[in-house]
């Protein structure tokens, strides 16, 4: 998936990188996709101040939900669209 630049996640690393009792992520944000590499992604991770290519990543706002108009608003939306095409046909 695509996100944009700068969102923070949580990098996983992998079993030949870290102890057995270490933690599975560290933090970071994401850079973008890797060209070269397939189904990775370019991040920059905050522990060791550098860029690295993962293949696992957590997106950390993946609770947030995107935000949505009220019934009011597409009854509104509506209207004034109504409104502009009944002008728009009297007029032509």
């Amino acid at each position: 998936p695509l996100a944009p630049p700068g969102m923070k996640i949580l990098i996983h690393e992998r079993t030949d990188d870290r102890g057995p009792y270490d933690p599975h992520g560290i933090d970071g944000w994401y850079l973008g996709p890797s060209m070269k590499h397939y189904r990775c992604h370019r991040v920059w991770a905050i522990s060791t101040c550098s860029e690295r290519i993962s293949d696992t990543v957590t997106w950390i706002p993946h609770g947030i939900s995107m935000p949505t108009s009220s019934t009011t608003d597409i009854i509104i939306a509506a209207a004034q669209d109504l409104t502009k095409a009944l002008k728009q046909s009297t007029a032509a």
